[in-house]
């Protein structure tokens, strides 16, 4: 493939997070790919312009991404066919911007790059240094000229994205110090919003910057000792560092959670924690949950209205719902307290008909009914009720047994007892089938005919009888 063109990079300094992509775990890191300048792949050292690489960002959405450059017979070859992508893809390249510099984000396998090269996994899992280099075709002009003191014998137009490639143990052409690599994928206008958020995180940023060496150390004594509070299936990952503490996101089961913990530096070498995790929210600053907490509960416009409805006994609501109501303006907690319910008249009449209409809304279940016997009579109908269950249950096995392939259970258990009685008759159950409820105090009846004559009901209740 005469015109694959390959560039390479270096990247550091990166935080990762874990996605899922066609139902397979990825790990994600954002990569600067390629920025304007003389770089020098294998058709020698060649301009890019920002025009050339601005033109179509989102053609390099999709690529594969693979370990090293494909190469067949001696020479680099496409990533991008049957057996190069299933012998060498470990992920694909997604959300690439051109903002001076082409950045991208790296979705990758952690599987296929645990068996493909776990020097890369484990340089990603350290936040380590680690280069990477484009496969791409292009169209070069031969023309000479420097460019910030860098010569080149052509320049490259017309980019045509093949493939990303890591490059473990390797540097490439376009170099760490020359802004290129797997690093923090931060536009310039989200720094600047950063640093407005108040004046202590800007001192902090600008203290970063100062001693930018040193908190990439530091950073990275961090993420390691966070990397021994991993267990199986929740994982840490540090997100910001600043001069006394540091904030750091746990994943796992349960989602996402941010916590901000205090460090020393012994030496300017070795860091200890010296503080407990304190859970914060990510907004323009890290805040301390439980104070977030408090400040709702003093802004609410109606606390005592909360405590109304947690304390009303016609309400739902209970102390697991204060956080939320104490966020409800006045307006939308009045709309939530129950309506009072309108005094019965004494003198009113009840008719026999709304009595029954009533019961009929409220009873719902055989318990129901039973709920509002006398106690003397709610052991006899639970008894009953009990006696009944078991002979629809022994009726539905009985035709069954007796039947194939032209009842279904869900079929019978739909049936009133009444005709569960008549289908048994039709099917002629076996007399040894019959069920035993002598244990209940009843005399069988070993007979394959059922009658509800055979079951206790209590004093006052009359089963329909199958004539």
């Amino acid at each position: 493939m005469e015109n694959l063109n390959i560039h390479s990079q270096a990247h550091t300094g990166y935080s990762i997070r874990q996605e899922t992509f066609n139902g397979i775990p990825h790990i994600v890191v954002p990569v600067v790919m390629m920025l304007e300048g003389v770089h020098s792949g294998s058709h020698g050292p060649l301009f890019h312009s920002a025009e050339a690489l601005s033109k179509f960002p989102a053609a390099w959405n999709g690529i594969p991404i693979t370990i090293q450059h494909p190469v067949r017979d001696g020479h680099n070859v496409s990533a991008n066919s049957a057996s190069v992508l299933e012998e060498e893809k470990i992920g694909t390249v997604f959300n690439t911007v051109f903002d001076g510099k082409l950045r991208a984000e790296a979705w990758i396998n952690e599987t296929l790059l645990a068996a493909k090269s776990p020097a890369a996994l484990s340089a990603i899992r350290q936040r380590e240094p680690l280069d990477v280099s484009v496969g791409v075709f292009t169209d070069e002009i031969e023309q000479t000229g420097e460019y910030n003191g860098e010569q080149y014998i052509a320049i490259a137009e017309n980019h045509r994205p093949d493939h990303l490639a890591l490059l473990p143990g390797c540097e490439g052409a376009c170099s760490w110090a020359d802004g290129c690599g797997i690093r923090v994928n931060k536009k310039k206008k989200e720094v600047n919003e950063d640093m407005q958020v108040n004046e202590k995180v800007k001192k902090d940023y600008v203290n970063l910057l100062i001693q930018s060496m040193g908190f990439r150390e530091i950073g990275n004594q961090i993420q390691h000792l966070l990397d021994e509070m991993d267990t199986e299936g929740i994982y840490h990952y540090l997100e910001e560092v600043y001069s006394t503490y540091f904030i750091y996101r746990k994943e796992g089961r349960d989602g996402t959670m941010y916590f901000k913990r205090s460090y020393t530096t012994e030496n300017d070498v070795k860091v200890t924690f010296t503080t407990e995790p304190v859970e914060v929210v990510r907004e323009l600053n890290y805040i301390n949950i439980n104070q977030k907490k408090n400040n709702m509960a003093k802004e609410t416009q109606c606390p005592e209205c909360v405590e109304a409805l947690i304390t009303n006994k016609q309400t739902n609501f209970t102390e697991n719902d204060r956080e939320w109501l104490l966020t409800q303006s006045k307006e939308v907690l009045d709309k939530l307290i129950p309506k009072p319910v309108p005094a019965v008249n004494a003198q009113q009449t009840i008719t026999k008909e709304a009595a029954i209409n009533v019961l009929k809304q409220t009873i719902k279940t055989p318990k129901d009914f039973v709920a509002l016997l006398p106690d003397t009579l709610q052991d006899q109908m639970t008894s009953a009720l009990s006696v009944h269950q078991r002979q629809r249950e022994y009726l539905v096995k009985s035709i069954l047994d007796n039947t194939k392939d032209v009842w279904t259970e869900d079929d019978l258990t739909k049936m009133n007892t009444n005709m569960l009685e008549r289908v048994a008759k039709s099917v002629n159950v076996k007399k040894e089938n019959v069920i035993d409820y002598s244990a209940l105090g009843q005399v069988t009846n070993n007979t394959a005919e059922f009658t509800v004559d055979d079951f206790l009901a209590p004093a006052g209740i009359e089963f329909n009888k199958t004539k």
